[in-house]
């Protein structure tokens, strides 16, 4: 029960890299079971994370606790991995501002994100890790930002990424209008998020047609950027659902891109920063063909949404109103949250009342 000395925990540690302390049951170490131990470790250690593994009976043991608070606080963790089934929050606690995200114990030692897991038996990768941390299971917020060394170490090439924006809905709820074609800020709805599009990063961009599609056609035709690629299908099932819709858009896409950025055209306030943000995040993803990307504002997921290419061939599949939405339900790990500033996310036009009440402002 001697005070552990840090530098004989972290002979071995990267120099500058984030910390990650790792809480496991003491239990391990008298069962002299450490695999679950070595696995976390190396796995830590391949995301470029130095580990810290600490060991207790109970966190709220009261000669274990003050050695574990200790050690956070002197190695400065950035990251907390709690391995074991301990109260890590009391929501009594935390007020009125953040419930239940207040830390108890020897994890409030420091200020740092505490991430509750559970051994499963399957593969842990850097990519798993850095979910955790950037608009995973915990998202960044004001108060509590995220350990700009952890989100540095994100890979940033960027990829190949398609663009396609559905706009052969009907506009049943606008009444004789198509909204696509209604004017904000002196430019059709659609104009504005294929701007967007091609703003952010887009260079091929599929634009998919159905109600009124000469029109719609017209209102991007002169869309201009250096080496983009504007390509116009029909979708003559339109009337069909937006399902159609997706699996036209993702099917005219060529070989040479990696993923799919699909982006609803009722939805104008959507802008080419949140674009190239997505685009440089989903890039960063060492399984970017096998992911599904999505801007959260206040915990509410939204649109547009970039869907990996290994997607392609069920997207494709699709049929009827549900869109993609049954292929993110059997595809849970896959999803790539990220944080985003604002609720344009969730912002589209449906009625004049919605576009009256956005022109007001």
């Amino acid at each position: 029960r001697d005070m552990p000395d840090l530098a004989s925990l972290s002979g071995d540690w990267i120099a500058g890299a984030p910390v990650a302390a790792i809480i496991f049951y003491r239990a391990l170490l008298q069962a002299d079971d450490l695999a679950p131990v070595d696995a976390m470790i190396t796995a830590c250690r391949d995301a470029g994370l130095n580990p810290l593994p600490l060991f207790s009976a109970s966190l709220k043991d009261g000669d274990a606790a003050p050695i574990i608070a200790a050690l956070l606080a002197e190695a400065q963790a950035d990251v907390i991995l709690n391995m074991t089934s301990f109260a890590v929050s009391d929501p009594a606690a935390a007020g009125d501002t953040m419930p239940g995200l207040t830390s108890v114990g020897p994890f409030g030692a420091v200020d740092a994100p505490v991430l509750q897991l559970v051994l499963a038996g399957l593969p842990l990768d850097d990519d798993e890790i850095a979910d955790m941390a950037i608009g995973g299971l915990l998202m960044e917020i004001a108060s509590r930002p995220l350990p700009r060394r952890m989100v540095e170490q994100r890979r940033s090439d960027r990829i190949a990424i398609g663009g396609v924006i559905l706009a052969a809905g009907m506009s049943r709820r606008m009444g004789d209008e198509n909204k696509l074609l209604a004017e904000i800020d002196g430019a059709p709805m659609v104009r504005h998020v294929a701007e967007a599009m091609v703003k952010g990063g887009i260079r091929e961009l599929v634009v998919v047609t159905g109600h009124e599609a000469d029109a719609v056609t017209a209102a991007l035709l002169d869309l201009e950027a250096p080496g983009m690629m504007l390509r116009f299908v029909h979708n003559a099932d339109f009337a069909g659902g937006q399902a159609g819709s997706v699996a036209t858009g993702v099917s005219a896409l060529s070989n040479d891109v990696s993923g799919a950025l699909i982006a609803l055209g009722d939805m104008p306030f959507v802008s080419a920063d949140l674009v190239a943000e997505m685009i440089q995040d989903h890039s960063g993803l060492g399984d970017h063909e096998m992911r599904i990307s999505f801007p959260v504002y206040e915990g509410r997921r939204g649109n547009p949404v970039l869907w990996g290419r290994g997607f392609f061939e069920a997207l494709a599949g699709l049929s009827g109103d549900i869109g993609g939405r049954r292929i993110l339900a059997e595809n849970p790990a896959a999803v790539n949250s990220i944080s985003w500033t604002d609720d344009s996310i969730h912002n589209d036009i449906d009625t004049g009342d919605d576009l009256r009440r956005h022109l007001r402002g």
